[in-house]
């Protein structure tokens, strides 16, 4: 049970508090998005990624790549996104965009609710559909409703 407050204004302070509470991102189960830094492989010197993970519907997520100061891709197929599950299984997600003025590859992708690992990987061909390439980053996501 709340105590009356012993002034107005440590009352209404009080009341602030709990519609801050109340109306928190937090109290409405959103949360906010999950934000990550990408340990990329050090032959990528100066490269930097990051990683935000939102939910969508339901369990579902979006995962949102960034990996900035990336040299242009060398082989055909790009950089491509991956999810690996916990029995050893590859998905194709996504092929990163890459923009040579900022030298940025990007990419958006839904990820299911369970644990899986993010790969980022040099593809040699396009539209390949098993990882094949150098792993750029490997980066493990626990499920979200464990």
């Amino acid at each position: 049970m709340i105590k009356p407050a012993a002034s107005p204004l440590a009352a209404l302070l009080a009341q602030l508090a709990l519609l801050a509470l109340l109306v928190s991102p937090c109290s409405l189960g959103c949360g906010g998005p999950l934000r990550r830094t990408l340990a990329l492989d050090p032959s990528l010197e100066g490269a930097r990624g990051r990683l935000q993970v939102e939910p969508i519907e339901g369990e579902t997520r979006l995962l949102t790549l960034v990996i900035e100061g990336l040299p242009p891709p060398r082989l055909e197929g790009g950089y491509v996104a991956w999810l690996l599950d916990a029995d050893g299984e590859t998905a194709r997600r996504a092929s990163l965009r890459y923009a040579p003025a900022d030298r940025a590859a990007r990419a958006h992708l839904i990820a299911d609710p369970g644990a899986f690992t993010l790969l980022i990987t040099a593809e040699p061909r396009p539209g390949t559909e098993r990882a094949e390439g150098a792993i750029l980053a490997r980066h493990p996501l626990a499920p979200t409703n464990p």
